[in-house]
């Protein structure tokens, strides 16, 4: 049997992946005679040599220098708390605990759950005191563990509150257990939870102690009371060697049923250690201190928002300053955020009563605490000084578009520190700041905007035309019919689009597979966002790095060959230069900006012709919506002239198109599955929850977006009109599509354009139908079922579709139309 602990070092521990990779290539497992069939160095035998630093430090020489140090620290620590002989309030005993005995995962809830049982009881603490009088005053643990109460104490603490998971696999032959037998490889789960609350072996006294109850006296055997003792069948008393007429503390008969630590090779390695620290804690506690429990009853329940991994803690009300932790199966909440995000949401969402209070995720080691209410989202977003978005940028800059450390450096130099911008920097703004601001100039600013919506939506509007369309769209072609790809559709006319908007031409030249390899990207690019081990994600590192290729040759080649694009470009290069970055850290900071603004357009146009196509009476709606502004737009002939895009647009479909706008808005609204982040700068509290400094916040937008609180009984299904007929709901606190504060979509105004303009020309020109699953196109192409969202894959904005659904459309042009002098059409 193996261990399978090494995948976890990576996804929950955040081990470099060299590192994990070591583990994986070491076959001879953690014992000193190697697995049969292994040929390792003993230098290479990386889980022996783990394995045995682990039993030397912990089991063998260095078990009683351990103790003999934490006995040590925990005197000189309640000493200097100086707690005199009036009664001191402490607001919260797991505080008290982590403050005195270190912020060690399960020996902290562990001996806080022992004192806690102590002092609760009254007998049970009179009981522990008597016996504790009868030793020195400062007992040795070999002294300790003669007090049978206490170690029955110790071991139902145990029993009572460790919820853990053994994760064991065989992972060179299969294993035959009774009449089953498990394939190798596969993986095995212990839980500790059903074999310490077995009705059918553990002894409840006929009921009087249930297994959900804490009983102090479960684990000791009265040689006179038959009825006493841990488990139903008693064990043979002569195998126990015990004296005759005393209560003793026994585990006999519990082989395998009382397992806190897990069993076997790899059995806790702490286990004696934390063993000696709670009973050393509990004893000097008893017979040192009056300890009086103030919270009530309902305070006291117990809680496993770790389940899974070790101990429960006190429930929520006992801890009520700190975030909830939602509970957890595995040795973290990664799996499930990586494996079914959304589904993780709302099952929290359910567990803390269909609230929107703050709560705490554990993932990769570390908590993220996730805001899920309006308000709090707002004041966060008002408060850049306490709640910063830059880690998340030098996170994205580091981790997403692997920039060099040098570069991060200089992305990162303050003017005080030698930055200079070549642009005014009145706030004295970093790189990253400064670049950011040239972005908005180009999309925010009249000007900029203007040049960048003529740009790109003439570009649109000559490859949405029938003779125009790309190789990679087209399934089949003949004279007068397209059979497409919907998704391809999408993604080949508006990524292009962009692309050629901001680029011109030349970035093509260079890689004529960009859009596709492009898409690849973005499709997978959460796999990096969310930190998966390197091996897993080279479906996102591969046309990543074929992207950063592209554009690294892009800017070292002449400008003359780079026209056509947006003044943005040249002047972020210039300024990136200025500061000393090199072509390809500047490739990889454009690949990172421009990402953002690109990756939800093609989708929200696929989600929108997804709801629109199969339903004839919409297609017509929004065609009748659309007549004046195809009017005009054959009135000024071929091709549009750019200058002239941005009044036609906004007058006769932004404004004039209600029901077309509404439907954008429904999509955003039901399609978006992103989230904002935040990192706290210094301890704030929300909600009247304190939140430590430096705790990542995020503020995913889903289970707003779809809550029939605010939009209504039918919220998780699209409803075209849902902002015709209700107008405030853009406004609805409810709605934050487009994040907020310093991180609201700057791309949102072009994004709509591009949105729009796509849709119109698609309805206009063309009669399209959807060739359904069990329907075959004309040209043998099988159709499919109508696409799902891919809720389970995490999104950083509008969902991808789940891998492998698409749409397959037919495409004929419709009737010709001809423009007649007052600008309306006639077949």
């Amino acid at each position: 049997m193996a261990n399978t602990s090494f995948p976890i070092f990576a996804s929950c521990f955040g081990m470099r992946q060299e590192a994990v990779n070591a583990y994986l290539a070491d076959t001879s497992g953690s014992r000193q005679k190697p697995i049969p069939g292994s040929n390792h160095r003993i230098q290479d035998r990386i889980s022996f040599i783990t394995h045995e630093n682990l039993v030397s430090g912990l089991l063998k020489d260095g078990l009683r220098p351990a103790a003999h140090r934490f006995e040590k620290f925990l005197g000189q620590s309640l000493h200097a708390a100086d707690i005199g002989h009036e009664w001191e309030e402490v607001a919260d005993m797991g505080k008290f605990f982590e403050q005195h005995l270190g912020a060690v995962t399960n020996v902290v809830p562990s001996s806080m759950t022992l004192a806690l049982h102590i002092f609760r009881f009254y007998r049970v603490l009179a009981s522990l005191r008597t016996s504790l009088s009868r030793l020195p005053k400062s007992p040795s643990i070999e002294e300790l563990e003669t007090i049978p109460l206490l170690l029955s104490l110790y071991a139902e603490t145990l029993r009572f509150g460790v919820q853990i998971h053994i994760p064991r696999s065989a992972p060179y032959h299969e294993l035959h257990i009774g009449e089953v037998t498990i394939p190798r490889n596969k993986l095995i789960m212990t839980n500790t939870w059903l074999m310490h609350t077995d009705e059918n072996l553990w002894n409840t006294k006929g009921g009087e102690h249930p297994l959900d109850q804490f009983w102090a006296e479960r684990f000791l055997v009265d040689p006179e009371d038959e009825r006493s003792g841990p488990v139903k069948q008693k064990a043979d008393p002569s195998t126990e060697n015990k004296p005759e007429k005393q209560v003793y503390f026994s585990v006999a008969g519990l082989e395998g049923a009382w397992i806190p630590y897990g069993g076997g090779q790899h059995a806790c390695p702490g286990r004696l250690l934390a063993k000696r620290i709670m009973l050393i804690s509990a004893a000097m506690l008893v017979n040192n201190f009056d300890i009086e429990i103030l919270a009530n009853k309902e305070a006291l329940n117990f809680d496993s928002p770790r389940f899974g991994f070790g101990n429960p803690i006190i429930g929520p009300h006992f801890y009520k300053d700190e975030v909830d932790i939602l509970p957890y199966n595995i040795p973290c909440h990664a799996i499930s955020m990586f494996k079914d995000t959304a589904g993780l949401y709302d099952r929290a969402y359910a567990y803390f009563g269909h609230t929107r209070k703050p709560y705490a995720l554990h993932v990769a080691g570390k908590q993220i605490v996730i805001i899920t209410h309006p308000k709090h989202m707002a004041e966060i977003f008002k408060d850049d000084d306490n709640f910063s978005f830059d880690p998340f940028i030098d996170l994205v800059y580091r981790g997403v578009g692997n920039v060099s450390e040098a570069a991060n450096v200089i992305l990162w130099r303050k003017p005080s520190e030698g930055f200079t911008s070549l642009h005014p920097n009145p706030k004295q703004n970093v790189l990253v700041h400064t670049g950011n601001a040239l972005l908005h100039k180009q999309i925010l600013t009249p000007g900029g905007l203007h040049d960048l919506l003529g740009k790109v939506v003439t570009y649109i509007d000559q490859k949405m035309r029938w003779d125009a369309f790309f190789p990679t769209t087209v399934i089949s072609d003949t004279h007068d019919t397209k059979v497409v790809s919907l998704h391809r559709w999408c993604r080949d006319v508006l990524i292009e689009a962009q692309t050629r908007v901001f680029f011109g031409p030349y970035l093509h030249e260079l890689e004529p597979n960009y859009t596709t390899i492009f898409d690849q990207w973005d499709i997978n690019s959460w796999m990096i966002t969310y930190q998966y081990p390197a091996f897993l994600c080279k479906a996102a590192t591969v046309p990543r790095e074929k992207l950063v290729k592209a554009w690294t040759a892009y800017l070292d080649a002449p400008r003359e060959k780079r026209a056509g694009g947006v003044a943005f470009v040249n002047e972020l290069e210039d300024e990136m230069r200025h500061a000393g970055l090199g072509s390809e850290d500047c490739a990889r900071v454009l690949m990172i900006i421009l990402w953002g603004i690109n990756s939800n357009v093609q989708m929200t146009a696929f989600w929108m012709m997804v709801n629109i196509l199969p339903h004839p009476s919409l297609v017509t709606a929004i065609r009748d919506e659309i007549k004046p502004l195809m009017a005009v737009i054959a009135s000024k002939g071929f091709p549009l002239a750019q200058a002239d895009v941005p009044d036609i647009f906004r007058n006769h479909m932004i404004d004039s198109c209600p029901l077309l706008s509404s439907l954008f808005d429904e999509i955003i609204r039901f399609y978006s599955t992103g989230a904002s982040v935040r990192q706290t700068m210094q301890p704030v509290k929300i909600d009247g929850k304190q939140i430590p400094v430096c705790t990542k916040l995020l503020l995913p937008q889903r289970q707003l977006l779809v809550a029939p609180e605010a939009f209504g009984k039918d919220a998780h299904v699209v409803n075209p009109e849902r902002f015709l007929r209700r107008k405030d709901l853009g406004r609805h606190e409810y709605y934050r599509p487009f994040g907020g504060g310093i991180t609201l979509c700057s791309g949102k105004t072009v994004g709509r354009y591009e949105v729009l303009s796509f849709v119109a020309f698609a309805l206009w020109r063309y009669d399209c139908e959807v060739i359904l699953e069990g329907g075959t196109a004309v040209d043998g192409t099988k159709g499919m079922a109508v696409p799902e969202m891919a809720l389970k894959k995490p999104s950083l904005g509008i969902s991808k579709q789940v891998e492998g659904h698409d749409m397959i459309v037919t495409l004929k042009k419709r009737e010709a139309r001809t423009v007649i002098r007052d600008g309306s059409l006639k077949k």
